[in-house]
């Protein structure tokens, strides 16, 4: 179950100007949040599995993105790219 953080629409609509959209998994005091990377809004989640589901849902929505997964000390746990332009 995803729930909305900051008071603001999850999903984070807004990619970098490149087009190119990084989102971050990481968890939280009371589960997992996924956000778009330099913004604050985030959508929590009870399982990583969920949380990463989600992230890879939104990157796809974009021609190329990255979505990483950090542990619980911040260390990057895992990447996961998409990029719709090397297809073809």
């Amino acid at each position: 179950m995803a729930a909305e953080r900051d008071g603001n629409q999850g999903g984070g609509e807004t990619p970098h100007r490149s087009g190119r959209a990084e989102y971050v998994v990481a968890p939280d005091e009371v589960g997992w949040v996924v956000r778009l990377k330099g913004d604050s809004q985030t959508e929590l989640f009870t399982s990583k599995e969920q949380a990463v589901q989600r992230a890879r849902q939104l990157v796809s929505r974009y021609p190329s993105g990255t979505v990483t997964v950090l542990s619980g000390s911040g260390a990057v746990e895992s990447a996961y790219v998409h990029d719709e332009r090397g297809s073809g």
